[in-house]
């Protein structure tokens, strides 16, 4: 009884965490043209979102990233770590 609570439980908020990336993204495509820069952090978060708690999402995010290796090359960039000798402190 307990652990189909807990499936139901988990369920819920799945769907919820859905609807609110959903609405993030919204709120991302219509404030994209403002002066201020939120649309384009608010949209990467709802996308962010949605791809945690959707297997469907998932799946078309890594379809898009294997059709456009730009994309991929794009969201997997990650900075290199500086060396100690590359530093700009003070010594």
């Amino acid at each position: 009884m307990i652990s189909y609570v807990i499936e139901f439980r988990q369920a819920q908020m799945k769907w919820i965490m859905i609807a609110v990336a959903l609405v993030i993204m919204t709120l991302g495509a219509v404030t994209f043209w403002l002066p201020i820069p939120i649309g384009i952090p608010l949209a990467l978060a709802g996308t962010m979102l949605l791809v945690r708690h959707s297997s469907d999402a998932r799946r078309i995010l890594a379809r898009l990233m294997r059709r456009f290796p730009r994309l991929r090359r794009l969201m997997l960039k990650r900075k290199k770590p500086r060396r100690p000798s590359e530093s700009h402190e003070p010594e």
